[in-house]
């Protein structure tokens, strides 16, 4: 793991592939944010398009304001290192 001191206060990071299943269509490799405290992950839109994910379910999540909304969910492996 790696710290990315570009950000304030400094964050770790992992370099990640990300795969689409069930056809195995691959973005990466990239650089991710690791949130120990995160109940799901965040992958920009543009790069659920770029891998062809398909909808899994609607789901509501809350930020950390608060606020509710309804989001689709999608079916990626996160290959680390």
């Amino acid at each position: 793991m790696d710290y990315d001191a570009s950000v304030f206060p400094p964050a770790p990071r992992l370099e990640v592939r990300l795969i689409a299943q069930p056809h195995g269509a691959v973005f990466g490799p990239l650089w991710a944010f690791v949130d120990t405290g995160a109940d799901a992950t965040i992958v920009p839109l543009g790069i659920i398009r770029q891998l062809r994910a398909g909808v899994v379910t609607f789901k509501t999540v809350r930020g950390y304001t608060g606020g509710r909304r309804s989001v689709r969910t999608y079916l990626v492996d996160i290959e680390i290192g």
